[in-house]
């Protein structure tokens, strides 16, 4: 049964964690043009390949000894915007909205802004 809860997430790293590594494949999509690749639509899928960049692994562990725990504590007050920093600007409306939603989620968590 799909896990559902508050911590349904975390919940299910930890089970996944507790059996190996688990790997993530950052990838990004390329824009080619409005009419093919539109920003503004997210309901146009994009005919452009996903291009794999990295590889993000997470080394089996636990997450309930202490370190994670104080690694947990420190990620429910850390923020995250698609506008974080000087050279990375939202492109599109989706993005503008996102930045919103995503101050209007951390402040609700009590992550320092």
């Amino acid at each position: 049964a799909p896990a559902t809860g508050r911590d349904f997430l975390k919940e299910d790293l930890a089970r996944r964690l507790a059996r190996g590594d688990v790997v993530y494949d950052l990838c990004f999509q390329p824009y080619t043009s409005e009419a093919e690749t539109p920003v503004n639509d997210p309901t146009v899928p994009w005919p452009t390949p996903f291009i794999p960049v990295a590889e993000l692994r997470l080394k089996q562990q636990s997450l309930d000894d202490s370190a994670a725990v104080e690694a947990d504590r420190g990620g429910r007050e850390a923020s995250f915007s698609p506008a974080l920093g000087p050279v990375i600007e939202p492109i599109g409306d989706i993005n503008a909205v996102r930045v919103a939603a995503y101050f209007a989620s951390a402040k609700a968590r009590g992550a320092k802004l």
